[in-house]
């Protein structure tokens, strides 16, 4: 950018003082050279005294899609040499801050094969070849978490991508849980690592390309029910520590791939659906720890087998919520459509209120509901391809 490494540095520097006063969180991805170039260590003292002086950098990730030859042109024991020199100087400096590990496009395909390109989908034998590669060199010894870009390609955010089938409502935790598994076996102390998505994603494009959907409306869809998704698996005892949508700002004002993951325009004058939606989630959950299991007694009257849906208890509150969607992918036509939850009131407790969140509008709302004799409550609502919730209140 024709500027000096200190001029980019104190850029940088700028940008992280500004997230200490905001209160953001950021993890850091810098990429770094061989072992064999002399300036590895001294970049990753630089990384480490940022860690150090900034109370937002929660993490350090090493590298950026180290499986992807446009982002290293070595083997995987070059790359775990390397990262083995830039863990250990960051540490030295500031010890406390964990260094995650991975950053694999996709779950680690071996995409260095000659006979495949960046992007394009290869057999499943390979699909976390060159992760394994790396790990056996040691990758995992180094690390306090692991990471990966999971995007979806071609799959709505439930189903598999290429480990699993792609319209298994229940096929992307199935990789999750897999890929964690995978890790563990690495790992000295054989226990699951936090894990990080730092990169997911849907482009809104009219090009061609590996995870994209057809306009904003489907993005915010598709985002909605990705982030209930997470609170679910981190609900249920996944190590997730968090999630990164690629990205926040539209690249172009055009509708080339790469350039459309954005939820913001390119100005910054305008949120895209996906935004506002992300806003609504955010701000609806502030504390994951205060979830707990909720009931399994309910079911839907209607196409219930379109339908994803799950539920939490409010330790504070004592709230019971369910979150629902309907499956597009599952669909011959992609309409919404009405059903009725049928829950069990648990024993004792009676009902005050049902209030819906619909990602769809703006703010939660109170809604009517029947309750039976034998304590059955019925609640009329509407399915969207856009993730809601209710939640009931007891008195």
């Amino acid at each position: 950018n024709k500027k000096s490494a200190k001029e980019n540095r104190d850029h940088i520097e700028g940008y992280l003082t500004e997230y200490d006063k905001a209160g953001i969180a950021v993890l850091l991805a810098p990429m770094y050279g061989k072992a064999t170039d002399p300036g590895v260590p001294s970049f990753a003292r630089w990384v480490g005294e940022l860690a150090a002086k900034h109370p937002c950098v929660r993490a350090v990730e090493l590298h950026n899609e180290p499986n992807l030859k446009g982002f290293w042109r070595g083997t995987p024991r070059e790359f775990v040499a390397a990262s083995e020199i830039f863990a250990r100087e960051i540490k030295k400096i500031s010890p406390d801050v964990p260094i995650i590990a991975g950053s694999f496009s996709g779950w680690g395909a071996a995409w260095d094969r000659p006979d495949l390109k960046e992007l394009v989908e290869g057999p499943k034998e390979i699909s976390t070849l060159w992760a394994e590669k790396a790990f056996d060199e040691g990758l995992l010894k180094l690390a306090d978490g692991v990471s990966a870009h999971p995007y979806r390609g071609a799959s709505a955010p439930e189903g598999g991508d290429i480990n699993e089938d792609r319209l298994d409502p229940d096929g992307f935790e199935k990789e999750i849980a897999s890929w964690l598994d995978l890790c563990k076996k690495f790992t000295p102390s054989k226990r699951p690592l936090p894990f990080y998505i730092t990169e997911i994603g849907y482009s809104v494009t009219r090009t061609k390309g590996y995870s994209q959907v057809p306009d904003e409306e489907r993005q915010a869809d598709y985002l909605s029910r990705l982030m209930l998704l997470c609170l679910k698996m981190r609900m249920n005892g996944v190590p997730l520590k968090g999630v990164f949508w690629y990205d926040l700002k539209q690249d172009e004002t055009g509708y080339e791939y790469e350039a459309n993951f954005g939820l913001v325009s390119t100005d910054t004058a305008r949120l895209r659906p996906g935004y506002l939606v992300y806003r609504r989630v955010a701000k609806s959950f502030p504390d994951v720890l205060n979830m707990g299991n909720g009931s399994k007694e309910y079911t839907f009257t209607a196409q219930s087998e379109k339908i994803k849906s799950f539920s939490w208890t409010s330790l504070d509150t004592g709230s019971l919520s369910v979150a629902f969607w309907r499956l597009n992918q599952l669909q011959k036509k992609d309409h919404d459509f009405p059903s009725e939850l049928v829950i069990s009131l648990p024993k004792g407790f009676r009902l005050g209120s049902v209030e819906l969140t619909d990602l769809n509008e703006d703010h939660p709302r109170l809604i009517g509901f029947r309750v039976e004799d034998d304590g059955i409550v019925r609640i009329p609502l509407w399915v969207t391809a856009r993730a809601a919730w209710i939640t009931l209140r007891f008195v």
